[in-house]
């Protein structure tokens, strides 16, 4: 079997998790630090601050974003359904923007219209779909005119860059995944980047409870200090020092692995140009300008019931195949909030995609074997076409 995802964790982070496991110190300590300035100098952030998962990254960095309950967020209904329930956890309303087709990332004229059709709109959530950077630089600009304040959910993009710059590098608020089948997997995990002083004192606190002092700064010389202020209604969402390890051990490959995705991505789409020039199976269009984390090898059949029908036979073959994602206003608890009927190019994307296999333990011949499977696939389908344009 082909797997769709399979993390690698190298023996430096299983060293590291082993040193942890013989400290004394499990929880939130000297190591989550370590791996928070390790990893704001590794993007070039001023500041980094530790989660347990970037589902709790995303909901203190709307909460830091100090826009009230009732107003609403330009947002993408192609992402996983955490992006935009941290808004609705935090009362605010998510507007659903459509996509561009070709990259799944959201589209700054879709969120121009959408920002001109509503009311009491005060921020946008972007989402770098697949680890491919959005049009950061002309959303900003937007956003700047607008006053709204901008969150990158960069769950998929940790070692992505725009422009020569790293992603999370220049944002008030960037938030990254380290889940187990992310390109910086720890097993769950996720990190707040910022230049605000502001957002870093008080993210650290909102993700213990709102507790001034951390158990660790607390510990000094062999003495406790059970004094402290409780100065906000916080979470309990830290990470602790066995994540922490396994980050700061995973770290040092994160660029190394990653050019290894990209290797595998770069062979995806040599072999599949003859379906691509056929029109059958669409490759995504990247632009020369950012270098794409390549979390996910996404491509778009030629209709709805072709990539259906791929899926299967892939299956069958042995293969495992994915699809990201179902724009979340399909959703019951979203249907309330708009998007279907005018995000055309979500509609289209979420019923064409197909995610292919991409994992560290792929081999090219491994990617020969699935594009093989997909030629096969349709060449079958268009039998299949063609039997029942007979049979009617």
């Amino acid at each position: 079997m082909i797997q769709l995802f399979k993390p690698k964790v190298h023996q430096e982070a299983k060293d590291r998790v082993l040193q942890v496991l013989d400290s004394g110190w499990l929880g939130l300590g000297p190591v989550t630090q370590e791996f928070e300035e390790a990893f704001a100098a590794y993007v070039g952030a001023k500041y980094a601050i530790a989660f347990n998962s970037a589902t709790a990254a995303l909901q203190v960095a709307v909460k830091l974003s100090d826009i009230r309950p009732g107003f609403k967020v330009l947002t993408t209904p192609i992402t996983f359904v955490s992006t935009n329930h941290v808004l609705l956890q935090e009362g605010l309303i998510p507007v659903f923007c459509d996509i561009d087709y070709f990259t799944g990332c959201i589209s700054l004229e879709s969120m121009k219209e959408q920002y001109e059709k509503n009311t009491d709109i005060r921020g946008i959530m972007v989402v770098h779909y697949g680890g491919y950077p959005c049009d950061l630089e002309e959303i900003y600009a937007f956003a700047k005119e607008k006053e709204l304040v901008v969150i990158e959910d960069c769950a998929h993009a940790a070692g992505a860059q725009y422009k020569g710059r790293m992603i999370g590098s220049e944002a008030k608020f960037a938030c990254f995944s380290f889940h187990a089948v992310k390109n910086l997997a720890v097993g769950d995990g996720g990190m707040i980047t910022t230049d605000s002083f502001e957002v870093n004192e008080k993210a650290k606190k909102y993700r213990w409870l709102g507790i001034a002092k951390s158990t660790d700064a607390r510990t000094k010389a062999g003495n406790y200090s059970w004094d402290y202020d409780v100065e906000y209604l916080g979470f309990k969402n830290h990470m602790n020092d066995i994540t922490a390890a396994l980050g700061l051990g995973q770290l040092p490959h994160l660029d190394k692995d990653n050019e290894y995705r990209r290797m595998l991505c770069d062979h995806y789409e040599t072999m599949l140009q003859p379906l691509d020039l056929a029109h059958r199976v669409k490759l995504q269009r990247h632009k020369s300008d950012r270098i794409s984390s390549r979390h996910l090898m996404v491509v778009m059949c030629d209709s709805h019931p072709m990539r259906d029908f791929l899926m299967d036979y892939l299956r069958k073959r042995g293969i495992q195949t994915g699809m990201h994602y179902r724009p979340n206003y399909h959703y019951s608890m979203y249907k309330g909030f708009g998007g279907k009927g005018t995000c055309t190019m979500s509609e289209m994307f979420w019923r064409r995609a197909i995610t292919l296999p991409l994992h560290l333990d792929m081999s090219k011949k491994d990617v020969e074997d699935v594009v093989a499977a997909l030629e096969a696939g349709v060449l079958a389908y268009d039998k299949k076409v063609a039997s029942m344009g007979r049979k009617g």
